[in-house]
């Protein structure tokens, strides 16, 4: 059953759940929207919260630029709102999954299998959780032997099987 899955979910996910334009965004909301309908427990690392509001409103300003040719100061706060209001709804939807000095140990042996310190500590932070799942649009991550990981497609593939 679906409510017994924990799913891990990586940042790009989530960035791109929220963000319109980005080319996987319909594929990246349908998984979250279908996995928690079908009762799967989502969590995230919360060291990601710090990037995915950077990504977030750097984002917006981007879409505020290309529609008026410039940023006002209103427009970065209302950009800075819009992050804001993501990581709240990410917080909401999901639970945190810390980081301690033995992940960040354990991502460092990870690196025989992958140089990427971002991704060790998410294979860290799955392992803690006892994740099901890493769901992640990351091609490299998708090949690690040290968890099990999915796109959000092969995951809503998955949920249907379920």
């Amino acid at each position: 059953m679906a409510d017994d899955l924990s799913l891990l979910v990586d940042s790009c996910v989530w960035v791109d759940s929220y963000l319109g334009d980005h080319p996987r965004h319909d594929e990246s909301l349908a998984f979250l929207t279908k996995a928690r309908e079908r009762g799967a427990t989502l969590l995230y690392g919360a060291s990601k919260l710090e990037t995915m509001f950077y990504i977030l409103s750097a984002e917006m300003k981007r879409i505020i630029k290309a529609g008026k040719g410039e940023i006002s100061k209103t427009d970065a706060h209302v950009a800075r709102a819009f992050a804001w209001g993501c990581i709240e709804n990410v917080r909401e939807l999901a639970t945190a999954v810390g980081v301690d000095t033995g992940d960040l140990w354990l991502a460092s042996k990870y690196r025989s299998i992958g140089s990427d310190f971002e991704d060790n500590v998410l294979l860290a932070a799955a392992k803690r959780s006892n994740a099901d799942f890493i769901v992640t649009w990351d091609r490299v991550l998708c090949t690690t032997p040290v968890a099990k990981v999915a796109t959000p497609a092969d995951m809503l593939s998955l949920l249907d099987l379920l």
